[in-house]
């Protein structure tokens, strides 16, 4: 054994000694090498949601020939180097495996679309959104996670861990939260983020750069693909068409607010225009005790001149005025579609009881 050490060691010294490189410079090679490998590598994964591992460890096993029926055999072995590689790189190229996986995300996040729900202006005195209004999105937020978690479980006939569904509320919440502040696209980013790393944590895992990228990437497009197929749906909308949408989500966000709107009152029911000497009304959307409710939907809504003049005329804790945009819709639909997908790629080996 000695003899064959030393006889490995003549043959470096003499391959440098050969070489016009000096001393420790292809060593230094073969290290820059194995980390752009380990940064390539972190990306691939990102990219293909952890499939690249396996389709490598398939084709070497193919690419190994030997008998068909050794094929499930060879391709464990070579999904186990895989695997070890990967822990190799965790431990001793870390940067370079993160800054792969970084720009995999990156990389990902570009080749999905942008929003195209615009950016239009609510109505000058548009009710903005209220404290328990917020408490009621977080919440809804950690129900759509839950929710999306439990489909998740019976598409795959799995059963998730209690740490599970914990980071898919957290990622949920995150999310919901984020939405008028970024928009519903980057808002799946972050849900599908947060919800793979608070699973993580919850189960007693390190985190995972590659899986909280891809579960970015997938909660992205998944909310691009739901935004897509809204605005298509509103396109068609004629004006009585956006009209009646803004009087159905009107109720709904009084919900929201904890307010529910009296059911008591008759839709269609007449208010007069208070101090106007024609004798003029307007007809509210919706009533609660005193307040009245006028709901609109689309960035060219606008009030009416009846509702301006009942609006100047009555109490500002009378007249609340809701104006939906399309962004708004994509919010909604968006965040279920956007949790599902990042929960169909989430699943990781060993997080399942």
């Amino acid at each position: 054994m000695d003899d064959l050490y030393d006889h490995v060691q003549r043959l470096r010294t003499e391959r440098r000694r050969k070489s016009a490189l000096p001393p420790g410079v292809l060593e230094a090679l073969a290290e820059g090498a194995m980390q752009a490998d380990a940064a390539v590598r972190g990306a691939a994964n990102v990219l293909t949601f952890g499939l690249a591992d396996k389709l490598a460890a398939g084709a070497d096993a193919v690419a190994k020939g030997g008998p068909l029926s050794q094929l499930p055999q060879r391709y464990a072995a070579e999904a186990r180097e895989e695997a070890d590689r990967n822990r190799y790189d965790a431990e001793h190229r870390r940067v370079a495996q993160t800054a792969g996986q970084v720009g995999g995300t990156v990389l990902g996040f570009a080749a999905v679309p942008g929003s195209t729900a615009g950016s239009a202006a609510r109505l000058a005195g548009a009710a903005p959104i209220t404290l328990r209004e917020g408490a009621s999105i977080l919440g809804a937020g950690a129900a759509t996670g839950v929710g999306a978690q439990a489909v998740g479980d019976m598409a795959l006939y799995q059963r998730s861990s209690p740490g599970d569904y914990a980071g898919a509320a957290l990622g949920g919440m995150a999310g919901a939260a984020a939405v008028p502040f970024v928009g519903a696209g980057r808002a799946g980013a972050i849900d599908g983020a947060v919800t793979s790393a608070a699973q993580d944590v919850f189960n007693g895992r390190p985190i995972s750069v590659q899986d909280a990228g891809s579960n970015a990437v997938v909660g992205r497009a998944g909310a691009r693909v739901a935004e897509k197929a809204a605005l298509n749906e509103l396109g068609k909308l004629s004006g009585n068409g956006k009209g009646r949408l803004g009087e159905s989500l009107g109720p709904l966000r009084s919900l929201a607010d904890w307010q529910p709107r009296d059911l008591s009152v008759r839709p269609g029911t007449r208010d007069p225009i208070p101090n106007d000497p024609r004798r003029r009304y307007w007809i509210p959307d919706g009533w609660r005790g005193e307040r009245r409710f006028e709901d609109k939907f689309g960035p060219s809504a606008d009030l009416s001149p009846n509702q301006r003049l009942a609006r100047a005329g009555l109490d500002p804790t009378e007249f609340q005025l809701n104006h939906f945009l399309p962004k708004d819709v994509v919010a909604i639909f968006s965040r279920p579609i956007s949790a599902v997908g990042a929960q169909a790629s989430s699943r990781k080996d060993g997080n399942r009881q």
